[in-house]
């Protein structure tokens, strides 16, 4: 009997050790959540990034500084631990690790358990990634197609005018911002981002390759049609001249007409180039 005693009190006090490691093992799957403040107004479950002119302070993320990910706005009662800035006056509790619920829209498609999440086009909310994402929130842990468990709608305007409307919902996130395993660089050339960049220069607004092609397109055959008659207006005013020398004066002004007509022409397509950059 005093054996057996001695064995339950053994069991006992083995069980007591392991619950220290046990709480800290569950404190370690929920990381510890800082306090930050914002100039935005910030709600649970929103994504956010670090503010570019004040590191205590965090923003809604976008895709614009998507390097800049900080993590997910959280309640402070949904961590184990969490650290307060005094030095603030509205805090906000951000989780940079751990599993907690995030508000993501069906920008790109429905989300299921296991795809990976970035920032949409709308500041502080996520969708599934793609491979064109450098930088992931972390892992989806539930489905959401834009049918169930939908808190909003928000409507999102293309280049083209287009008008898109995605839903909005919040699913469990596995936190863990790191680079995208999808992510696949783009094979544009050096040249082709040079022509992007100047016809976004001059358009100021974003611009498609498609857009410069064409306004490249249209500016050559301006200057190839100015060009040919401005050549051959020259070629046939001296040919003229040659054959009757009296009539110097009279092939002057044709080839001053030529020479204006053909600087309209590559004007008109200068212009041409800028209207299709513009709209």
């Amino acid at each position: 009997m005093a054996k057996h005693k001695r064995i339950l009190a053994a069991i006992a006090l083995l069980i007591l050790a392991a619950l220290p490691l046990g709480v800290a093992k569950v404190a370690s799957a929920q990381a510890v959540v800082q306090s930050y403040g914002s100039d935005s107004s910030l709600t649970p479950g929103m994504i956010v990034q670090l503010d570019t002119k004040d590191p205590s302070k965090v923003a809604p993320a976008t895709q614009g500084t998507i390097d800049r990910i900080h993590g997910v706005v959280v309640s402070p009662n949904d961590a184990p631990v969490s650290l307060q800035n005094s030095t603030t006056t509205q805090q906000y509790y951000i989780a940079t690790d751990g599993t907690y619920q995030a508000l993501v829209s069906d920008q790109n498609g429905p989300i299921y358990k296991g795809d990976y999440v970035t920032v949409s086009s709308l500041a502080g909310v996520g969708m599934k990634a793609s491979n064109s994402q450098t930088v992931v929130l972390g892992k989806a842990l539930n489905n959401f197609d834009g049918s169930a468990n939908v808190q909003g709608t928000s409507t999102l305007t293309a280049t083209g005018g287009q008008k898109t409307t995605v839903h909005l919902g919040q699913i469990g996130i596995d936190i863990s911002i790191a680079h995208n395993p999808l992510y696949q660089p783009s094979v544009k050339n050096a040249a082709e981002d040079a022509l992007q960049k100047f016809g976004e220069s001059v358009a100021h607004k974003p611009v498609s390759l498609t857009h410069v092609y064409i306004s490249i397109g249209v500016l050559l055959a301006s200057i190839g049609v100015s060009s040919v008659m401005l050549i051959t207006g020259v070629r046939t005013s001296l040919a003229a001249v040659g054959r009757n020398p009296l009539a110097r004066s009279h092939i002057l002004r044709g080839l001053i007409q030529i020479t204006f007509t053909s600087l309209i022409i590559f004007l008109i397509g200068v212009f041409a180039v800028y209207l299709l950059l513009k709209v």
